[in-house]
């Protein structure tokens, strides 16, 4: 797999009756953070939001400020939920603690 492959990112939301549901694929890093934007401005800040990680392969600390960021825009991070992180995304997350501030499942 070339680099620039690993490089590309994918981000995808959809709101339904449990909140607004963003799907991240490829690597959770810095160019991932004006497609993560859009998709949480694009519904209320009330809303719950659940950041999918099950297709993500590679986080850094760039991962990290935009959950900080959602967490603002939320107003509370206990409407974020981060689920079916894995293998080095989440030794990323858990290194930093994340998990202590918002719920993963």
């Amino acid at each position: 797999m070339s680099e620039a492959s690993t490089r590309v990112v994918s981000v995808h939301s959809q709101v339904g009756p449990q909140g607004c549901t963003i799907r991240l694929s490829g690597r959770f890093d810095l160019s991932a953070f004006i497609p993560f934007r859009t998709a949480y401005r694009a519904v209320p800040a009330v809303s719950r939001f659940i950041v999918d990680l099950r297709s993500v392969h590679y986080a850094d600390s760039a991962a990290l400020g935009m959950l900080f960021l959602l967490r603002d825009y939320a107003g509370d991070a206990e409407r974020i939920v981060v689920a079916h992180c894995r293998g080095q995304p989440e030794q990323v997350l858990r290194i930093a603690r994340i998990h202590e501030v918002f719920q993963f499942v």
